[in-house]
């Protein structure tokens, strides 16, 4: 029998590498682009294929890893799993690929949890119970792509809303009031390994600089997360900006990048920054709210870099609002 599993995409708005030294950081989902797939039960031996990724030796063994994971008196060592399916999310460019899909596997192994055990937690709270899981045992399954993940990308790709993050707090979500500005996603056509950057960059964060470092990038992400409360657009694009340059000081922006940032400010961006792990990957840009402005600044931009470089990635919605935080921490779920 065969299991469905899907997961969005997800880019960060603040507080990237920090976040793996203890830092808050922001992300948000990215719904426009996903990973679907299909999970078989069966005596077949493991394996993984998806349409629209390189084939890759962490992607094939992330299966046994589910299989190593997940309950082993629920599957007998003659059952293995295979799956299938295809994946619009960009890889090695910052927007969570890995993490999406750890996820959508959580999602499908749990509907075969649920089809194969009646004992499966009920309402009210069966969503977010669900959500919870489903993060839990993708975190564990990213090991096999960062190493120490901290749970973020896991984080806001199970829970499809924007979250404020934290290691030792877990997850934050956006009070009902929160507003969106109009983000745009901007691809530089490089290519990087989110381990190998996070290990380029550990040094910076070491001894008592590191530690003033840390300090200042939560101290951004923080103020950032205000900003979106209170709908604070020119405080956002300060935070932004501020970002931007602690990226640069720790050397992960790359050139290619940095003029992706300096030309998408020229032509209307408010502004812009290195999403991600950075030196490749996407360009994060907030253009204007105005739907004529936006038009004209997403047209200059599609011009410029080409229609394929540019999402749109617009206000993202929250599929569920919460007005008090929720804690979903990776590690105690």
């Amino acid at each position: 029998m065969n299991f469905k599993g899907s997961a969005c995409s997800k880019f960060i708005l603040g507080g990237e590498h920090a976040v793996v030294h203890g830092a808050h950081a922001i992300a948000i989902p990215l719904l426009s682009k996903k990973l679907e797939l299909t999970l078989k039960v069966s005596s077949a031996p493991v394996s993984l294929v998806l349409s629209g990724t390189a084939k890759s030796d962490s992607v094939a063994a992330v299966l046994s890893d589910l299989k190593k994971i997940t309950n082993p008196e629920l599957i007998t060592k003659e059952h293995g799993f295979s799956a299938t399916g295809s994946c619009s999310i960009p890889v090695g460019a910052g927007l969570g690929a890995s993490a999406a899909l750890c996820v959508a596997l959580a999602r499908a192994h749990r509907k075969w949890n649920e089809y194969s055990n009646a004992d499966i937690r009920p309402a009210p709270f069966a969503q977010q119970f669900e959500c919870q899981e489903v993060q839990k045992l993708a975190h564990a399954l990213e090991a096999r792509f960062h190493g120490n993940p901290s749970g973020i990308d896991t984080s806001v790709i199970a829970f499809e809303q924007p979250i404020l993050f934290q290691k030792a707090e877990g997850v934050r979500f956006a009070p009902a009031a929160f507003a969106m500005p109009h983000f745009v996603l901007i691809d530089s056509g490089v290519r990087s390994s989110t381990k190998r950057m996070v290990q380029n960059a550990r040094d910076y964060f070491s001894g008592s600089k590191g530690k003033r470092l840390v300090r200042r990038f939560d101290l951004v992400a923080l103020d950032a997360w205000k900003a979106l409360h209170q709908n604070d657009l020119q405080g956002l694009v300060d935070t932004m900006n501020e970002n931007h340059f602690l990226l640069k000081e720790i050397e992960v922006t790359g050139e290619h990048c940095e003029r992706i940032v300096e030309k998408s400010v020229q032509l209307g961006a408010l502004s812009a920054k290195v999403t991600g792990a950075g030196c490749g990957g996407f360009v994060l840009a907030i253009i204007p709210q105005d739907p004529a402005e936006a038009d004209t600044v997403l047209e200059k931009l599609r011009e410029c870099f080409g229609p394929a470089a540019v999402i749109d990635a617009g206000s993202p919605e929250k599929k569920i609002d919460k007005k008090e935080k929720v804690h979903a921490h990776p590690n105690s779920l």
